[in-house]
């Protein structure tokens, strides 16, 4: 009796345990999917950014170079040079061309400065830590305090029963060689 009852529950446990396993291996792989798509959509508004960005640009050095020299497109007669109407008369697509090769210029440019400031943050790490434990606010305040801090904030918390106040604190660490690097910046929310 007991021994067969024992051997239905080893047997019971084990089908559990695959099927919990199961749920988890299946859970797993439709996160890390998520995670897949929400990164790939992310990189392809990077990218649309980027050309807005360049795009932006390229009306600003339109701009630019129309007020530089009188501006085709503003047809004061005060303020044209006759120099740029003469061209303008002559060879009309010289000025488009020089829009466009400035345009190309200037995109460039900004294309090579953003890459640069990409790769300046390549090797800087998020950490995100986020611990539900007792503490000593008074301790915490008071170590926060010997911190050269950039900004404080506090809210109420009002989702919670009792509403709480909720603090926030900024600072970076001073330099020092243990960060074979820039300083770590950190941002700390307690309660």
């Amino acid at each position: 009796g007991a021994g067969n009852e024992y051997r239905t529950l080893v047997k019971m446990m084990d089908v559990v345990g695959k099927s919990v396993l199961e749920k988890v291996v299946k859970h797993t792989k439709d996160h890390t999917r998520e995670l897949v798509l929400k990164s790939q959509i992310e990189a392809r508004n990077s990218e649309s950014v980027q050309m807005v960005n360049i795009i932006m640009a390229g009306t600003f050095i339109f701009n630019l170079i129309d007020k530089a020299v009188g501006g085709v497109q503003n047809w004061n007669g005060d303020y044209q040079q006759q120099w740029l109407l003469d061209i303008d008369r002559d060879a009309p697509l010289a000025i488009f061309a020089a829009h466009i090769f400035a345009f190309l210029a200037w995109s460039r440019f900004l294309i090579w400065f953003m890459g640069r400031l990409a790769d300046g943050a390549n090797g800087f790490i998020t950490w995100r830590l986020k611990m539900n434990r007792r503490i000593d606010s008074k301790a915490l305040t008071a170590w926060v305090s010997t911190k050269q801090l950039t900004a404080i904030s506090v809210d109420i918390d009002r989702t919670s029963e009792p509403p709480r106040k909720v603090r926030k604190t900024y600072w970076t660490e001073i330099d020092h060689p243990r960060w074979r690097g820039p300083p770590p910046s950190f941002e700390v929310y307690y309660d």
